[in-house]
């Protein structure tokens, strides 16, 4: 989530240190974060058709509905780790360069982030109008609009509902990773220079990130409320907060992987075990504790990220599964931003009723929701509709 966004930026060769009248020599691509895109791009799609299939296909509250309820849960790590891999991305290609260019970097937020959230927003606010067409979406409304007056007009494209779409990323449930982005590349140069002056370890990067995610949350609870805090990048302070780091530091990331992978694994595993019994209170509607329950999620998805990012570095010679995993990262960004459409158009109750008669329907909604979105997302590369689309 290459579509080259902010999620999908791709850090460049280091400057050349030889002969300066020479150009540069193009560094071979390290495959690690593609991959690690790509895995997350399939929990993310995953995810999604859990969640429907849920609801076609299952009894609420039978065992195949809990199954998909706790895989559901389970993966539900792809923004923070997108989130990491964006800043380890982001960190290492400002670092490689004697001295940052902030022009250039805001230039390319704006062409690879900016530009494609605005134009999907605009996409997903229309889809809801002309097909979702939920109540509260096209009540008729007035609306005054300089020049004409009072006009009629949908709920959902008055300026308050479009402030709320826009600011907030709500034109859809999924677009609001787009907005965090934005936000983090807003803070970026602020964070990279405490983080260069800090010579902080490992550790301490862990522990600090932990520290400031603490506060948010308090500060959300006590202080200052905000509307949508999981669609600010204080929601998840961890993943950024490490993943400069690592970026900063990616020629120790091996050394300090040797040393700390058992206690990553016990981080996710703790993180897990304090966040899935009330993350499955919710669905029967039980009372949860918001602390335990947001100490655990970060907690797992932090360690869930790191151990993947490990295991991405492990699946590059990998010949078949690597190229694979390696394709779906590069194309990450389209593959997310289309794939909720297609998934609610394959929710018709024709496809719906196709699917019921296959013993394993969410694996098939699934493969069938994932080749159309493959193939609209190489439609759109074949027709150079990229750069407007996504960015690339």
């Amino acid at each position: 989530m290459s579509n080259k966004s902010a999620v999908t930026a791709h850090s460049p060769p280091p400057p050349d240190v030889g002969d300066p009248a020479r150009p540069p020599v193009p560094q071979p691509r390290d495959p690690t974060f593609d991959i690690l895109k790509g895995i997350s791009i399939i929990e993310v799609m995953t995810h999604h058709v859990l969640s429907t299939s849920m609801r076609k296909f299952a009894e609420p509250h039978d065992p195949l509905w809990w199954t998909m309820a706790t895989l559901s849960r389970i993966l539900h790590f792809a923004v923070p780790t997108f989130l990491l891999v964006s800043a380890i991305l982001l960190a290492r290609s400002i670092a490689s360069k004697p001295k940052p260019d902030w022009k250039r970097f805001y230039a390319r937020r704006v062409e690879r982030t900016l530009m494609p959230y605005l134009v999907w927003t605009g996409i997903y606010i229309a889809f809801r109008v002309l097909w979702l067409r939920t109540p509260s979406d096209v009540a008729v409304t007035q609306i005054a609009v300089p020049v004409m007056g009072m006009v009629t007009a949908p709920e959902l494209l008055t300026p308050g509902q479009v402030w709320i779409n826009v600011f907030w990323g709500k034109a859809y449930y999924h677009i609001y990773f787009m907005v965090i982005l934005l936000q983090f590349s807003l803070i970026f140069p602020l964070l990279f220079a405490a983080m260069k002056r800090s010579r902080m370890g490992f550790v301490v990067a862990v522990a600090s990130g932990a520290i400031i995610q603490a506060a948010a949350f308090y500060a959300q609870r006590h202080l200052v409320s905000v509307p949508y805090p999981a669609s600010t990048v204080l929601w998840y302070c961890m993943p950024v907060v490490v993943g400069m780091w690592i970026g900063l530091n990616w020629k120790e990331w091996d050394s300090v992987w040797r040393k700390w992978r058992w206690g990553i694994a016990a981080m996710a595993i703790a993180g897990l075990a304090m966040y899935l019994p009330p993350a499955l209170m919710v669905y029967a509607n039980k009372p949860i504790t918001n602390e335990l329950y947001h100490a655990g999620i970060n907690t797992y998805c932090l360690g869930i990220a790191l151990l993947l990012l490990a295991l991405s570095r492990t699946l590059g010679p990998v010949r078949y599964l690597g190229r694979f995993l390696q394709r779906v990262g590069d194309r990450s960004i389209a593959l997310f931003l289309i794939h909720p459409l297609v998934l609610f158009f394959l929710g018709g109750p024709r496809v719906t009723s196709l699917m019921e008669r296959i013993v394993v329907a969410p694996p098939a909604l699934w493969l069938l929701m994932f080749g159309i979105t493959w193939a609209l997302s190489e439609a759109s590369r074949l027709s150079r509709a990229d750069r407007v689309l996504f960015g690339r």
